[in-house]
């Protein structure tokens, strides 16, 4: 009895592991963009993690709640660009990463400009928040005019 329950479950490991290992191997492409999301959001989470820290707070779940909550959403947002660009997009002959990288793009100046402002709090110099300025009349000038 207790050998059928153990291949019952071997079997199922099994055939979960073939699954998870066909989704990964579909979402390969993009896992550039993953690593970069979450490397931004871990920098911006250890410095409001210090700023906090420096007005003298404690360390609240609550934050760590969203910190993770943000991973999993982002992670979510780029892949179901990702999939509507390779299998809805796709179909009309276009075959590009351009709606998957421009959100990433975005994620990713979002999390800069909190790093930076939690930057300029830390250290109490104004020069964080004018790279941001110039960023975004970088990006407002070549990609908006």
């Amino acid at each position: 009895m207790a050998y059928v329950i153990i291949s019952f479950f071997e079997t199922v490991w099994n055939r979960l592991y073939i699954l998870f290992s066909l989704i990964l191997s579909c979402l390969a492409p993009v896992k550039t963009f993953y690593h970069i999301i979450v490397f931004f959001i871990v920098l911006n989470f250890i410095a409001g993690l210090i700023e906090d820290l420096k007005r003298g707070e404690k360390f609240s779940w609550i934050k760590f709640k969203t910190f993770l909550l943000r991973i999993i959403f982002y992670i979510l947002s780029i892949t179901i660009v990702f999939l509507f660009e390779k299998y809805i997009v796709g179909e009309f002959g276009i075959q590009s990463k351009y709606m998957t990288a421009f959100t990433c793009g975005l994620i990713s100046l979002y999390e800069i400009h909190s790093f930076l402002i939690n930057a300029g709090r830390i250290t109490g110099n104004p020069i964080f928040g004018q790279i941001y300025d110039k960023l975004k009349e970088f990006f407002t000038k070549k990609y908006i005019d």
